[in-house]
C-alpha cells in the first residue's frame, strides 16, 4: 500500500512497496470548485437556495439610497439573477445590476430593468 513521506524541500513524495515514488507538488488536486463540489474529497459547498438568494438581492436593492427599487422584481433560478421592473434613471438600471452581481452565489444575471419616462 502505498504511502507518503515528506523531504525538506516541501514536496510529498509517494512510495510503493518497491521503494520507488514520483514527485507530488500538491497541484494536481487543486481545483477551482466546479458545480458544487470543493476538489479533495469531493466535498459539496452549499449553494444558497434561490428564494433566498433573491430575499438577500431584494433587501440590498431596496436597502440602497441612490436606488429606488420599489418596482423592481427579483427572480432567482440556479443562481441567474432576473431583474425586472422600472427604474427613475439608466444608472439607476446599471447599479441595480452591479449590486446584484456583488451578492455570493449569484452566477448571472439578466437586467430586464426599463428606465420610466
Amino acid at each position: 500500500m502505498p504511502r507518503r513521506k515528506s523531504d525538506s524541500r516541501s514536496v510529498d513524495t509517494e512510495v510503493d512497496s518497491s521503494g520507488q515514488g514520483g514527485a507530488w507538488t500538491g497541484q494536481e488536486r487543486r481545483q477551482e470548485p466546479r458545480d458544487g463540489l470543493a476538489g479533495e474529497g469531493g466535498t459539496r459547498l452549499r449553494r444558497k437556495p434561490d428564494e433566498s438568494l433573491a430575499q438577500e438581492i431584494h433587501e440590498i436593492l431596496t436597502s440602497d439610497s441612490e436606488l429606488d427599487a420599489t418596482d423592481v422584481e427579483v427572480v432567482v433560478e440556479g443562481g441567474a439573477v432576473t431583474l425586472s421592473g422600472e427604474v427613475e434613471h439608466p444608472d439607476a438600471k446599471h447599479l441595480a445590476e452591479e449590486l446584484t452581481e456583488s451578492v455570493v452565489g449569484v452566477r448571472l444575471v439578466h437586467n430586464r430593468l426599463v428606465v420610466r419616462r
